[in-house]
């Protein structure tokens, strides 16, 4: 358990550390080759192999520093109360780099200053976080023993740990899936499916090799997985079979996440809390539109 929170916690703070560098950066302008500038026009800041190589090591070795200073005061975090500070700020940590990430990606997508100003909102707040971790900390020690200590939580939380796994089914589960499907060809819509999934899919029961013999655009493990459980159990690789298979992948996947976040947080109540979080932030946002299998490589 030591290992792979120091393991994870090394790689949080060292995706953040590696943004700073590059926003430091940004007031150093790189030379750019006249050739990829003609050739990426739009994306031609971000096209520069020499830096790309710089920052790619720069990462590789802060990654490898804070984990080697981490385990050299291992024995700070050795005793219970220390890995379970350890366990908080490590959450803490992954929830705000996941954070900076998501906006870094939207702001090279679509080129949008909110998202810009939501990552600096994150920097600082990850930088006030970490000034401020004693205080943090026992405002969440207090929470926790508050939650455990309530008894209403504690009354209704073995209620709450069975009743909720149908209510995970019924919010990702899609009753008439012909109809999604169908919804599908209406729009825009149905050319992700068709793109993303079903081709290569297809191509893979076939016989033929992704990536080799016919293209995968968003990778190959979609594909061949979600073919070969349509294929094998549901008689055929479908519209249809395919997304029911995806609505079923869904499922086991927020039930893991409940069963984990049960363990982490020794309690139902926080479980359930972020499982909600994560299917609203993950399945049910503005880019699923009309409902939140219609862009496969989305959900």
């Amino acid at each position: 358990m030591n290992l792979f929170l120091v393991s994870l916690l090394s790689l949080c703070l060292g995706i953040e550390l590696l943004f700073v560098s590059i926003l430091i950066s940004l007031f150093f302008p790189q030379h750019l080759d006249p050739l990829i500038a003609q050739l990426f026009d739009v994306y031609r800041q971000n096209v520069i192999p020499e830096r790309d190589a710089f920052f790619y090591r720069l990462f590789i070795f802060i990654v490898i520093f804070i984990f080697t200073l981490l385990m050299v005061f291992r024995k700070h975090y050795s005793s219970s109360q220390g890995l379970r500070g350890l366990k908080q700020f490590t959450f803490l940590e992954a929830f705000v780099v996941s954070a900076q990430v998501f906006c870094a990606f939207k702001l090279l997508l679509f080129r949008q200053i909110v998202f810009l100003h939501t990552y600096y909102f994150f920097l600082g707040f990850s930088i006030l976080s970490k000034i401020f971790w004693p205080e943090i900390r026992r405002w969440i020690d207090q929470m926790d023993q508050r939650l455990k200590d309530d008894f209403g939580c504690v009354r209704i939380s073995p209620w709450i740990r069975w009743l909720f796994i149908p209510v995970i089914i019924a919010i990702v589960w899609v009753p008439d899936y012909q109809g999604a499907v169908a919804r599908m060809f209406i729009g825009e819509q149905f050319h992700h499916m068709d793109y993303f999934l079903m081709p290569p899919g297809l191509a893979h029961i076939s016989g033929n090799i992704i990536g080799v013999d016919n293209l995968s655009r968003y990778g190959i493990g979609a594909p061949v997985f979600i073919s070969e459980i349509a294929q094998r159990l549901l008689g055929g690789f479908t519209y249809e079979n395919a997304l029911l298979v995806m609505m079923a992948i869904a499922i086991v996947y927020y039930l893991i996440w409940y069963w984990t976040f049960r363990r982490f947080f020794g309690g139902t109540i926080l479980a359930v809390i972020g499982i909600l979080i994560s299917i609203r932030l993950q399945l049910f946002h503005e880019e699923t539109f009309p409902f939140a299998f219609t862009y496969p490589q989305v959900t």
